[in-house]
């Protein structure tokens, strides 16, 4: 990283995250948790010891219903700040510090994908300016802007291993790779795409299989425990089907914001608000669990084909183009969407191997998220890409201007 790029990674960590602390703590955001199962389960934690008992109305014992690493974050922070006022007041902190840093790497990742050194600044800054997706970015109750940093880290330091066919490096790389899936395992679609694009470019697995080797020394130990708690092999978390069962049933919306605001009846089948549901989680254990809830969504997909493919092709668009309760906010992150979209294909000429990295991250990471209701926060961790994208085509256009 030169000076130039490391002022610019400056200036845009301390824009973003004071105007993150200040607009956030105007809205309240510093004092609020929501009820959500990463707590229960860091309750659990801190209290019990037992990486288990997700959802509020009863206790169902070990769970598969999250990763592991954001849950174990929040139980090790609320071991160190027990105090009921601080601890939110954390981690407000931990997630502006956090938007703040992984805009400030994007000049570092633009230099790193070997674009105009333009895009980088320019993608930060048009991040920085404003809270795009509001809470999300500062949210202490999700871990979609710790897998958005992760992303970015992960991507810069892959094409470096890539570059420099070191196998020291691209250990390290999968070392990277595992953190950020032990924090959310749907990051793996995006590693196995950019790992098969650089493969196939360069005709060697080698760098492929040394980030392989590292992954599976930071997971194996989660994919152990999962076997033996559980007996069965589970990849990281395995609660899909409960997922799906909410995305498709007769009450079921588009998004979550249309499920609150026809009163929350599609999520009565969720076990975290129904005690009749958590009870069955006690008693049929979570993976048969899931399973039984995947049937049932699979069930009404084949009854209702019509319908499904309705709601898909609106979370489709939806994971896009967010809905959210300000217009103004749906408006302008739909704009920078837009905008992207355009400039990816307005570069494909001039970076087509970068291009086709960040292609493969849009065309892969959604594709789990299609099934399930849309919400903001699943769109979020590829938000550093698509404001690369559109800082890459302003650079573009400056360029061409000025011939």
């Amino acid at each position: 990283m030169n000076w130039s790029t490391k002022r610019w990674a400056i200036l845009i960590f301390v824009l973003a995250t004071s105007i993150r602390l200040l607009y956030g703590m105007r809205q309240g955001w510093h004092r609020e948790l929501l009820d959500s199962e990463n707590f229960h389960i860091a309750e659990s934690l801190s209290n019990d010891g037992v990486f288990g008992n997700p959802y509020a109305p009863c206790r169902t014992g070990p769970t598969i219903h999250a990763a592991p690493a954001f849950p174990w974050w929040l139980s090790f922070w609320r071991g160190v700040i027990p105090s009921d006022w601080w601890y939110p007041r954390a981690l407000f902190l931990f997630g502006c510090l956090n938007t703040g840093l992984m805009l400030g790497l994007l000049p570092w990742l633009g230099v790193t994908l070997k674009l105009d050194s333009r895009a980088g600044p320019w993608a930060g800054l048009i991040g920085a300016v404003v809270p795009w997706f509001g809470f999300t970015e500062v949210a202490g109750n999700w871990e979609a802007g710790y897998s958005a940093l992760l992303l970015v880290l992960a991507a810069g330091a892959t094409r470096i291993a890539w570059e420099q066919h070191s196998g020291t490096l691209a250990l390290g790389t999968g070392l990277l790779w595992g953190i950020a899936l032990l924090f959310n395992p749907t990051l793996i679609l995006v590693l196995a795409g950019c790992s098969a694009l650089e493969a196939f470019r360069q005709r060697t697995f080698r760098t492929a299989v040394w980030m392989a080797l590292g992954v599976m020394m930071v997971i194996s130990p989660w994919l152990i425990r999962n076997y033996l708690v559980f007996h069965q092999f589970i990849f990281l978390r395995g609660n899909f089907g409960l997922e799906m069962r909410i995305a498709f049933n007769p009450d079921a919306k588009a998004t979550f914001l249309e499920v609150q605001q026809q009163g929350r009846k599609a999520y009565d089948l969720h076990p975290n608000v129904n005690r009749e549901i958590c009870e069955q989680v006690r008693q049929m254990g979570e993976p048969l669990f899931h399973k039984y809830q995947k049937d049932l969504a699979a069930q009404y997909i084949r009854e209702n084909p019509s319908q499904a493919a309705r709601l898909i092709s609106q979370r489709v668009f939806r994971f896009w183009f967010p809905d959210f309760q300000q217009p103004w906010r749906m408006w302008m992150v739909g704009a920078i969407t837009l905008a992207a979209m355009v400039s990816l294909l307005l570069c494909l000429p001039v970076y087509p191997r970068a291009v086709g990295w960040i292609f493969s991250f849009w065309l892969l990471y959604p594709l789990v998220y299609y099934l399930a209701t849309a919400e903001d926060r699943y769109r979020y961790p590829l938000q550093p890409m698509v404001l690369l994208a559109a800082g890459m085509g302003l650079a573009q256009i400056r360029s061409i201007s000025r011939r």
